[in-house]
């Protein structure tokens, strides 16, 4: 991902606890001959204590592996479940005889990871590389690369069990066949008003009416700052070569200077030098207008493969110098350093898991520990559980 943008609100407007958070990291370079998933998933704990390390001090993960190789898909989270949706099989990216594109779609409950992941209903069409998020308690999936058939966009409604196209009326341009942000925005009664999402390659932001179902350019000249998503009160954020920039999605107009208040805390990764340079990221509303920022680095010595940065903070908006000027400041809230085992940062989904529920999760990480070692134990007598 080339840079991280957070329109704060996603998948979690009603909720008065932080949500929790959790990442995947590429780990192919890792995988045992056999085994089957493509990324190791890690939670963030704001308790230390909660996170299971090895001995060498590397993050160990939550989860176990997907059943399926699902490179390049997307992944939400929905109450207390992650989703990890559409992608394709690895090895067929460069085929020469084609891709072997997905429509599955697995969930976990965070609250039992022993249970496992267990198969979801298919999208309606096969996709890589969509782009995926909640609102309302509802999965929408935008755009697919190399797949134009219809539907453009598709609805999960977990009551129902389903998916269902995107009601849309004719559009009199091309939407984009790669996704990497979006906002929601609601009218004063608190109903959906609008859809907007940026377009990866055309870096222009696009209008979806849910009255009228139409899509709109409502801002052509978004520009480079884009990236992957949530919102808050209308302003949209985005990470990008060292700094953190704020949209007004009313006026459609980035503020003339970047969000302050980060400036001499090392809580960012330094901004490039000879060219702009932002490195894997990803930046997510976790609840109650705080947001996440997550980066990655990989050092060059051997032992440590993956740096993990995590940075929580808040944004204000504060008086400017000029009557009627606001100016957006950020507020610090934690900064965090795990070291894991993987190729590249992917992405991050936050679940609304109660923060009262999070020892539930230390006796969960306990009985997970338990088990391992009881398969150390069964293994080193041939047996298998």
């Amino acid at each position: 991902m080339a840079m991280a943008m957070a329109m704060a609100g996603d998948a979690v407007p009603e909720q008065e606890e932080e949500g929790m958070i959790y990442f995947r990291v590429e780990n192919t370079k890792f995988q045992s001959p056999g085994k089957e998933g493509v990324y190791d998933w890690y939670a963030v704990y704001d308790d230390d204590e909660l996170s299971r390390k090895d001995k060498e001090g590397f993050l160990e993960p939550v989860f176990g592996r997907l059943p399926k190789r699902q490179y390049m898909s997307a992944c939400v989270g929905l109450g207390s479940y992650i989703y990890v949706i559409g992608g394709l099989e690895v090895e067929t990216l460069y085929s020469p005889s084609g891709r072997n594109i997905y429509s599955d779609v697995y969930r976990i409950d965070t609250r039992c990871p022993l249970e496992g992941w267990k198969q979801a209903p298919s999208l309606i069409k096969p996709r890589a590389h969509p782009h995926a998020f909640v609102v309302d308690g509802k999965i929408y999936v935008l755009a697919a690369m190399w797949n134009s058939n219809d539907p453009w966009a598709e609805v999960f409604d977990p009551c129902q069990g389903k998916w269902s196209p995107l009601p849309m009326d004719f559009s009199s341009f091309p939407l984009p066949h790669a996704i990497c942000g979006h906002a929601v925005r609601y009218d004063s009664n608190g109903n959906l008003q609008q859809l907007m999402a940026v377009g990866d390659i055309s870096q222009a932001l696009y209008s979806y009416d849910f009255g009228t179902q139409k899509w709109t350019e409502a801002d052509k000249e978004f520009g480079y700052r884009r990236g992957v998503s949530a919102f808050v009160d209308n302003i949209m954020y985005c990470f990008h070569d060292g700094e953190v920039h704020a949209y007004d999605l009313t006026k459609l107009k980035w503020f003339p200077k970047p969000v302050s208040g980060f400036e001499g805390q090392n809580v960012l990764p330094s901004k490039g030098e000879d060219f702009s340079w932002t490195p894997d990221s990803d930046l997510v509303h976790v609840g109650n207008g705080v947001l996440c920022l997550l980066w990655s680095f990989q050092p060059q010595y051997e032992n440590i493969t993956l740096e993990i940065y995590c940075t929580k903070f808040s944004v204000s908006m504060e008086p400017g110098d000029s009557p009627g000027e606001c100016i957006p400041v950020a507020s610090i809230k934690s900064f965090k350093y795990y070291k894991v085992k993987g190729l590249t940062l992917e992405n991050c989904v936050v679940t609304s898991l109660p923060a009262k529920n999070q020892r539930f999760g230390k006796q969960n990480r306990k009985r997970t520990k338990s088990v391992q070692e009881l398969e150390e134990k069964e293994k080193e007598h041939g047996q298998e559980l």
